[in-house]
């Protein structure tokens, strides 16, 4: 330790013993004299003063005040002249007891000169010019910022202060518009419904995500723009597939590794990887049939008892019934006994013939039975039939090749509709201009009502196959109706391929907006043209683990092969994920592994992911990295920040694509694009995009220079004095446009601009650790460097050690380069002493447990006692060993107490 930081720590040590000591009245007197100013004249005001003294009215105070003033007096005589940087004297009663009475006098040669000539009695001492002084005087100013917010602090020697966080009003844009996506991109609206972006409109909730937590969110469409563009990108990424078209000035969101950054389109490369939405949370809500069917007369068995007895009652033979009505008497035969029905016109016409009344309301049902929301089992049925049905006049056919499913079909049908579906077995394997290739079934649902249902109210359902698409109807309803549709989809066209759940249809459409919805269950899919001859056709493919998982247990498949091949591949384990991966650089992961004294051999197969060479599966990540980073945090105490950073490193909602394509496009055409001030982004394609606010440049740029200055006039207010000088940094272009506005005071000293990933007190940290060559011989900086050096070196066992034991020990052979001690260390160490001689050291947390523990030793005294931070000083400094007190102010200051009880040292030599 060298002789300022001696001093320094001499000084700090009396502070601490001072500052506790006070008196029951305005009796602790304290004298400041500057250099230069003569003792004589100090002397005869406190005589002065000791004359007033007599004038107090408690006796006891009186007596301390001037027992105290006689006693200064009497210590100053000692003096020819004021010290060269003066002196501070204190005195008082420092008793404890209100019966006894210790007047103990003080004083402390400051280490640089007093500038102040003072006289004070209180009820304590004081300190504060003595404070000043010990202070760190070097301060530093940091700002941190984005497009979105800001942060303000200072670094005054070993604490970081956070004095203030801004949030801008603004769109965090920081150029001119012209970026849009093609007219067909697909977004998600808060209702569940997939649109279109250029039939979007203002006022809409769209489905965004909230990039300071990754989570997926409801945000709203404030305005909608057109423009026109000659030059734009198809961008493909695989793992999962998917593809988007935007003009080269589009922004998309790319992982780095000083976190998100926003990338053009035009500046993209293979290899990239961008933000895509993993899940999208949606509720739902049901939706009415709008569809009013016609309704019929249903006669019961009683009823047709009754007739039979009216005709006998007449005395008509069936035959005169059956000419009376035009019909056979087979029929009436068949009528009298319920096997047929009757038309409501033969019904009425038979009712009048034998005079009865007829309540026709009694009798009255409806054709189908279509229920009043769209339900499960309604919707599961509207996906087979998008997916095999057809109109056919006034039936529907499904068509499909297994008994099984031909008679659940058939069975729901009458469950959901009461409609008696006829089961045809078709064999067309011979017939010329028949693709058949084996026998299947013809499922035909004869009714009116329920064909003109769905051709009026989901004619998507049987349009033309290279048009369909999911019903706006179930896009909007629960998730668990949206599941049935989709489980009929793929039951009707899905299939097993080697390890992936894959469905192939004719409609682009239908694929897409499957792709879009099974997000919705967390299922990640991969889109694409499927490589076939004749009619092209799209596919969407499910590959990755916890997406067939989710699979298996939201939607799954009906044909019990098909179950037990979805069941076999979902519980597979996987060596490799190439879907799921985490959406963060290995490097930014790395960054703060060094922070916790974690080095790559820490963690299991996860140098490749930290040197950004291989990006790493969610799973991989959780077994490998998450745990261990978890519990070297917690025994940090910095688990809430780890918690912190996990959350975003391992979000629900968020995941990563890769850049496998980037197609040129030439052609002239309009496109589209939104904006959405809350996010500044929406979900587009599966894709997380950033938005435009083009009609809106001039506001956003006024409320940008605003921002600005708002962070301008904090800059004033904190950094315009008794600041050494400035550090800005941030991620992204923003903090170098703001240096390029200055909007701030000329007098402030900016000492240079550096990259972070973060925008709060972590982006501060991350400022500090990149500017040490702007800010050399900074405190804070010097010890993060001294505890990294220590870190390092207990985890690789090499020449540090902690704990008081083996401490000391070193310290007596010799052994110690340096001793680290914490000010945090308040434990006292007593020498124990009993009457044959024998000796005994304790340590104890305050001067309660030493008693305790003097007690516990039977006839044993307290011979000496010494707080343990100064007993292990004097010892390295008899010892000739180099001293670092670490501050307990500072995170890595809080680590080194909390995890090596704040004894630690580096080595010579190891035995």
């Amino acid at each position: 330790m060298d002789d300022k930081s001696k001093e320094t720590y001499k000084l700090k040590k009396q502070l601490r013993e001072l500052a506790h000591h006070s008196g029951g009245s305005t009796e602790m007197i304290s004298v400041y004299i500057p250099p230069g100013y003569p003792i004589y004249e100090t002397s005869n005001k406190l005589k002065t003063e000791l004359g007033q003294a007599s004038n107090i009215k408690s006796k006891g105070t009186r007596k301390n005040v001037t027992d105290s003033l006689a006693k200064i007096i009497n210590y100053l005589k000692m003096f020819r002249e004021t010290p060269k940087n003066g002196i501070a004297i204190f005195c008082g009663n420092i008793s404890s007891n209100p019966a006894k009475t210790d007047i103990e006098l003080f004083s402390m040669s400051p280490p640089e000169p007093l500038n102040i000539q003072i006289y004070r009695c209180d009820s304590a001492f004081f300190l504060d010019p003595i404070r000043d002084l010990v202070e760190v005087k070097d301060t530093y100013g940091i700002v941190v910022l984005d497009g979105r917010e800001a942060t303000i602090a200072t670094v005054k020697g070993k604490s970081i202060i956070i004095l203030k966080r801004l949030n801008s009003m603004a769109h965090a844009k920081i150029r001119k518009g012209g970026q849009c996506l093609a007219p067909d991109t697909l977004i998600q609206l808060a209702s569940g419904e997939l649109s279109h972006i250029s039939e979007a409109h203002a006022g809409s909730l769209i489905k965004a995500a909230n990039l300071q937590d990754f989570t997926s969110t409801d945000s709203l469409c404030s305005d909608k723009f057109t423009t026109k563009a000659k030059n734009a990108y198809k961008i493909v990424v695989h793992a999962p597939r998917m593809e988007i078209e935007a003009t080269a000035w589009h922004r998309f969101f790319t992982i780095t590794e000083n976190g998100v950054k926003e990338t053009f389109a035009k500046d993209l490369k293979r290899g990239d990887r961008m933000l895509i939405a993993r899940k999208l949370n949606h509720s739902g809500a049901e939706v009415k049939t709008e569809f009013k069917p016609s309704y019929r007369m249903v006669l019961g068995e009683n009823e047709f008892l009754k007739l039979q007895g009216r005709r006998k009652e007449l005395k008509w033979p069936q035959s005169l019934v059956a000419k009376k009505l035009g019909i056979t008497q087979m029929a009436v035969c068949r009528m009298e006994r319920g096997e047929i029905p009757l038309s409501a016109g033969k019904i009425r016409e038979l009712y009048k013939l034998y005079g009865l009344f007829l309540d026709e309301k009694s009798f009255r049902v409806p054709s189908v039975s279509l229920p009043e929301c769209y339900t499960a089992n309604l919707s599961y049925l509207l996906g087979v039939i998008a997916g095999d049905g057809t109109l056919d006049g006034n039936r529907i056919i499904i068509y499909e090749s297994y008994s099984e499913l031909a008679e659940k079909y058939a069975r729901i049908a009458k469950e959901t509709l009461g409609l008696e579906a006829v089961l045809r077995k078709v064999d067309k394997t011979g017939q010329k201009g028949s693709f058949a290739k084996k026998e299947y079934y013809e499922i035909r649902l004869y009714s009116k009502d329920f064909a003109e249902f769905v051709n009026s109210e989901i004619s998507q359902t049987i349009s033309s196959s290279d048009i369909r698409c999911v019903p706006l109807q179930i896009q909007k309803s629960p998730l668990n109706v949206q599941a049935s549709f989709l489980s009929g989809l793929y039951d009707a066209e899905g299939y097993i391929h080697g390890k992936r759940v894959e469905i192939a249809m004719r409609s682009r459409e239908m694929m897409r907006q499957l792709q879009a919805m099974l997000l919705r269950f967390g299922i990640c899919a991969s889109y694409g043209e499927k490589a076939v001859k004749g009619n092209p056709q799209w596919f969407v493919s499910i590959s990755d683990l916890q997406s067939l998982k989710n699979f298996e247990t939201s939607i799954g498949f009906s044909r019990e092969d098909k179950k037990n091949a979805l069941r076999r591949i979902a519980s597979r384990r996987m060596k490799m994920q190439f879907v799921d991966q985490v959406p963060v650089d290995g490097r930014e992961v790395f960054k703060f592994v060094k922070t916790l004294g974690l080095k790559t051999s820490d963690f299991h197969a996860a140098s490749d992911f930290f040197r950004n060479k291989k990006p790493l599966g969610r799973e991989a990540f959780i077994k490998n990295i998450r745990g261990v980073l978890l519990q070297r945090a917690e025994r940090l105490g910095q688990k809430k920040l780890a918690e912190k950073m996990l959350a975003k490193w391992l979000p629900e909602h968020i995941g990563v694509a890769k850049v496998s394509e980037k197609i040129p496009i030439c052609t002239e055409r309009k496109y589209f694009d939104l904006t959405v001030p809350n996010t500044f982004n929406f979900v587009a394609n599966g894709f997380i995009v950033h938005n435009s606010a083009r009609r809106f440049e001039r506001l956003i740029e006024e409320s940008i220079e605003k921002y600005y200055k708002r962070i301008g006039e904090a800059m004033d207010t904190y950094f315009l004095t008794g600041i050494k000088g400035v550090v800005v940094g941030g991620p992204g272009p923003a903090k170098e446009f703001f240096m390029q506005a200055k909007p701030f005071n000329y007098q402030i000293k900016v000492l240079g601009v550096v990259d972070t990933g973060y925008t709060d007190e972590y982006g501060v940290r991350e400022t500090l650790t990149k500017s040490s060559e702007l800010i050399q011989g900074q405190e804070l900086l010097e010890e993060k460097k001294i505890i990294d050096s220590f870190l390092k070196e207990v985890a690789h066992g090499g020449l540090a050690i902690y704990g008081e034991k083996d401490v000391r020990e070193a310290m007596e052979r010799k052994a110690i380069k340096t001793l680290m001690v914490s000010e945090g260390l308040h434990y006292v160490r007593a020498k124990l002493m009993n009457s044959a001689g024998e000796e005994k050291w304790v340590n104890a947390r305050d001067e309660e447990e030493l008693a305790e523990k003097a007690e516990a030793e039977k006839g044993f005294k307290i011979m000496e006692k010494k707080a343990l931070l100064d007993d292990l000083v004097d010892l390295a400094e008899d010892k000739g060993i180099e001293v670092k007190i670490i501050s307990n102010e500072t995170e890595e200051g809080a680590q080194f107490l909390q995890s090596f009880y704040g004894i630690g040292a580096f080595l010579h030599y190891r035995k």
